[in-house]
């Protein structure tokens, strides 16, 4: 495993909003003060919800969009950082989705209620826009992904995009 840095494009709340205040509490910690935070009291989690949220307690409540990637050779951090700018600064439809707590291949979720095309674009425009960037996937990044329990269009999607779960593949979450 590499000490590079990996970047990634991810939906989240505003700092401080009450989507960003109710993600942290159900989390137990607020990602963007770097401190634990008090689990929602009378919603009735279970007793071993903070070791079940151990894992998405490092990244914060979030969606992505463009999977976690290293740099490809020759691309830098400030480059990424001014093509995220311009990316935003690009008129498009903003996504509104009704949200809904489902289940995800066994881990618990917040999903649309109904698919969203212009969500599924946004996605789709990410995966493309910042491919540039992406360093090819080593053996050992892409066996992490277990192909072998991959459909075909999945690893497909792996080996082009470095990730399996991106156009029809992808879900918000």
């Amino acid at each position: 495993m590499t000490n590079l840095p990996r970047y990634a494009i991810y939906f989240a709340a505003e700092p401080g909003s009450a989507l960003d205040r109710f993600g942290a509490e159900l989390l137990g910690y607020d990602v963007h003060r770097g401190i634990d935070v008090a689990f929602p009291a009378g919603i009735g989690l279970p007793p071993d919800w903070r070791e079940m949220t151990h894992d998405p307690r490092k990244y914060g409540f979030h969606a992505t969009l463009k999977p976690p990637m290293m740099l490809t050779p020759g691309k830098t951090e400030s480059e990424l950082i001014a093509a995220c700018a311009s990316f935003a600064g690009t008129p498009r439809a903003i996504p509104a989705i009704k949200p809904v707590i489902d289940s995800i291949d066994g881990f618990v979720a917040i999903v649309p209620s109904v698919p969203s095309s212009e969500l599924e674009n946004l996605a789709a425009d990410c995966v493309r826009e910042f491919d540039s960037f992406r360093a090819p996937l080593t053996e050992q990044d892409r066996a992490r992904r277990s192909p072998s329990k991959l459909t075909p269009r999945q690893r497909c999607y792996l080996d082009r995009w470095g990730y399996p779960y991106v156009f029809d593949e992808f879900r918000f979450h």
